[in-house]
Parts: structure tokens; C-alpha cells; sequence
């Protein structure tokens, strides 16, 4: 049977070991007459998705389905080709007799970009995996990406416009934020994610935006109109369609 209630200490322990030593320990075992498994691992890849703006990640879920069910004392250990997971959170459940689900939480300060690797499942002979049981299909990818979050800051005139609370006005998913400004203005939008500029003066003919520079991160243009003009407005679309976009509607006093 697995010995799972000592997992986690067992998966602590070899997040601290080097990655050669891990590796090394995969030769052995499975001689003289022990019994070997196969394993079928899934999803392929395990996959997650986030933004760098979150701090508290869920976990996500992989199940191991044996052939047979494990005999004796067998010690599962999930070997972490780079340190991308929260070691310390990895947890293994019984679902039935010859499956397991396992609970893996990304780490949350991944850099933004696509994470990818292998998980190698290990069936050990004892807690320091010194010999280990033949196991075929114990490895499985994973893809973890991590987006830049919505957020759209707004300079006036080279001035950071102020949010209140200490910090600069931002714009975030779904939000629509009016602002006064004075006719000839130049407004500067600085985006942490990646989008597309679409401003609109509504087909008002007085009103202009003459756009300065253009980028996927940043947007200067010289806005201008009548007194009480309003509905001038800046929308910015995120390139990742898993995220949604932000909005600047601009009156001018």
C-alpha cells in the first residue's frame, strides 16, 4: 500500500536535495524479484493559469492510476524538475484502490511567461529513497502561465494623476474611469500587460485626440474639445483573450 500520510515531509525533504542527486536515485530498485508498476498520469500536460497579480494561488490536480494496487510499504514522491511548485503543499489522496490524486500549488512569483517541465512520480522503498520500485509512465509535463495583470496608469501633462490612497490612478479589468481634464492636455497611458489602443472621440467633430506615440504597453496623445465635451475615451483590449479589457473617458472641463 502507499504510505501516504507521510508525503509531505517526504516531498519537503527532496525539494531540498539537488536535482543530480534526485535524478541519480531513479536507477535502482526494481530488482530481485520486487514487483514493478505502470502508471498512467493525466492531465499531459498539467496545466495553470494565472496573473502576476495574484498572490494566492489554487492548487491543481493530477491523478495516477496504477495497474495494481501497490503492496507493502511503498513511499510516493513527486521529483520537481525545477523549483516552479510550493513543495511544502503537495499532497496525495486515495481515490480508490489504484488511484491516487495529487495536489501541486504553482508557485506564485514565477516570473510572466510559459513554465514548462516534467513531474517525475517515484514509487520508494523507504522514506529516503535509497532503492526505488521499476514504475513505467511516471512522468508527466506541465505548462504553467503566468499573464501581466490589467493594469493602465494615467500621466497628465507628465504628471502621475493621483488615486487617493497614496498611489497612481490604474485602471483595471472591466473599469471605466472618468477623468477631468482641460483641453490640450497630452495623456499618457502606461499598461503592465500587453493590449491594443482604441480611442474614440463618439463622432463628436470638435473634439480631437491626436495621438503622439503608440505601443503595446504605452499610448501619448494630445486631447482637445469645447468646454463640458465629454466621452472622449481610451480603451485598452488585452492581447491575452483570457483577461479583460480597461477604459479612460475623458471630460473636458
Amino acid at each position: 500500500m502507499l504510505n501516504s500520510t507521510i508525503r509531505r515531509a517526504i516531498g519537503r525533504s527532496f525539494a531540498l536535495l539537488s536535482f543530480s542527486l534526485l535524478a541519480a536515485c531513479g536507477g535502482g530498485g526494481g530488482g530481485g524479484g520486487d514487483p514493478s508498476y505502470a502508471v498512467d498520469l493525466s492531465p499531459k500536460p498539467l496545466t495553470a493559469r494565472w496573473t502576476d497579480a495574484m498572490v494566492v494561488l489554487e492548487p491543481v490536480s493530477g491523478t495516477a492510476v496504477f495497474d495494481k494496487a501497490p503492496t507493502g510499504t511503498v513511499y510516493p514522491v513527486v521529483v520537481m524538475d525545477a523549483p516552479n511548485f510550493v513543495s511544502e503543499t503537495v499532497a496525495v489522496r486515495q481515490i480508490s484502490g489504484t488511484t491516487y490524486e495529487v495536489d501541486l500549488t504553482p508557485k506564485s512569483s514565477l516570473s510572466v511567461g510559459v513554465h514548462t517541465g516534467t513531474l517525475t512520480l517515484k514509487l520508494c522503498k523507504d522514506p529516503q529513497c535509497n532503492a526505488v520500485y521499476a514504475l513505467t509512465g511516471g512522468s508527466l509535463p506541465y505548462e504553467l502561465t503566468v499573464s501581466a495583470a490589467m493594469a493602465v496608469s494615467l500621466t497628465i501633462n507628465g504628471v502621475p494623476v493621483p488615486d487617493g490612497r497614496g498611489g497612481q490612478l490604474t485602471a483595471r479589468e472591466d473599469d471605466v474611469l472618468t477623468v477631468d481634464i482641460s483641453s490640450g492636455d497630452t495623456i499618457e497611458l502606461s499598461s503592465h500587460a500587453e493590449v491594443d489602443w482604441v480611442a474614440s472621440t463618439n463622432n463628436q467633430v470638435n473634439n480631437s485626440i491626436t495621438v503622439l506615440s503608440s505601443t503595446p504597453t504605452s499610448w501619448r496623445a494630445v486631447i482637445s474639445g469645447p468646454p463640458n465635451a465629454k466621452d472622449l475615451s481610451v480603451l485598452a483590449i488585452p492581447k491575452d483573450t483570457n483577461q479583460r479589457s480597461a477604459q479612460y473617458s475623458f471630460f473636458i472641463q
